[in-house]
């Protein structure tokens, strides 16, 4: 199964005004791609990641990792951590990999494809192996059942007392945080309607069934949230 359902292809998933653009190899080809929306979200996540990350060595899981923006600034910023960045779709692979060849950091393992729905998971991640996981924008451009896959995933690799931080935006206690919000949770789900937004205690639900507690909640730019969940 697909961690989004059959979804459009990354270079054209849009979110209001923003859109992956490509950016063209020297033969014209695709190679690197641009996301706006991680191109802004990127420090305020580093932010909180810097905050939550171990000072000493660890691993660090990146889910859905798109274009590869995230994981060379992320790996760049905190040197002690080893990153495996993982994408469902085979597309985003040579992005991924464009950007870790450029930024040429020691501590950023090669690209590989991950489904979190899948029970073939662990032939790529180790259980208790992890200090952290990361996913950005996945709960709403995905079934449901992506989200009960990543806690699973997540509380099987994750250290005990491991964290989970979980970025996009959510519904909390069945409320939109903006009208925007609101439209785009329409859009989505009229283009399928098994995608859309989340209510944070749905999502708390899940982790919870997976072993997994919601300790924090951040709210960062713009109308969305980081749920920083324990292994417990």
């Amino acid at each position: 199964p697909s961690l989004r359902g059959s979804p459009p292809p990354l270079r054209s998933l849009t979110m209001g005004d923003s859109v992956y653009k490509d950016r063209e190899g020297v033969d014209g080809s695709s190679v690197k791609v641009f996301s706006g929306p991680a191109d802004r979200n990127t420090a305020p996540i580093l932010d909180i990641l810097t905050r939550i990350a171990p000072s000493t060595p660890g691993r660090v899981l990146c889910v859905a990792e798109g274009s590869g923006q995230h994981v060379t600034a992320f790996a760049k910023a905190l040197p002690q951590l080893v990153f495996l960045p993982t994408e469902i779709e085979a597309a985003a692979m040579a992005s991924i990999k464009a950007y870790a060849d450029e930024a040429a950091l020691p501590n950023i393992e090669s690209p590989v494809i991950l489904d979190v729905t899948s029970p073939q998971w662990d032939t790529i991640a180790s259980v208790g192996d992890y200090s952290l996981v990361y996913a950005v924008n996945i709960c709403h451009i995905s079934p449901f059942a992506a989200t009960r896959g990543l806690m699973d995933v997540s509380s099987k690799v994750l250290k005990s007392g491991g964290t989970l931080l979980l970025y996009g935006p959510f519904k909390v206690k069945g409320e939109f945080s903006s009208e925007g919000n609101k439209a785009f949770d329409e859009r989505l789900r009229q283009r399928d309607p098994s995608w859309g937004y989340r209510d944070v205690a749905e999502v708390q639900e899940a982790a919870k069934n997976a072993g997994m507690e919601l300790k924090e909640t951040i709210e960062v730019p713009a109308n969305n949230l980081v749920l920083l969940f324990c292994k417990l």
